[in-house]
């Protein structure tokens, strides 16, 4: 199961995964201590971006919290987070094999740095 708090109380929540993972949507990491949920306000892919890169700057920012990027696999909205992230500064490190623009990335550094 994960963990979860739910009204001040720590549970556990049973989630079964219903389908594999596509350009659609995503289930939620079950390795994964916590989460943070956005609505879709267009229901369209990477809606999530703007919201999770204005909390990392202010978590960053106004409570001094470390951010650092763990790039693995990605799709185009990757490129956005990564450029945000190179422009604050925050360490990024790259999981090359993972796919996606992970490798994309890694490919172009190791041609062009």
């Amino acid at each position: 199961g994960i963990n979860a708090e739910y009204g001040g109380q720590d549970i556990t929540v049973s989630y079964k995964k219903s389908k594999e993972n596509s350009f659609a949507s995503a289930g939620i990491e079950s390795n994964h201590n916590y989460f943070i949920f956005v609505h879709r306000e267009n229901g369209n892919w990477g809606d999530e971006i703007a919201f999770r890169t204005e909390l990392e700057d202010v978590l960053s920012e106004q409570e001094g919290v470390p951010i650092v990027l763990i790039v693995v696999n990605g799709g185009p909205g990757t490129l956005d987070t990564i450029k945000h992230g190179a422009e604050k500064g925050f360490p990024i490190i790259l999981i090359q094999g993972s796919a996606g623009v992970a490798d994309l990335v890694c490919e172009w550094w190791s041609i062009y740095q």
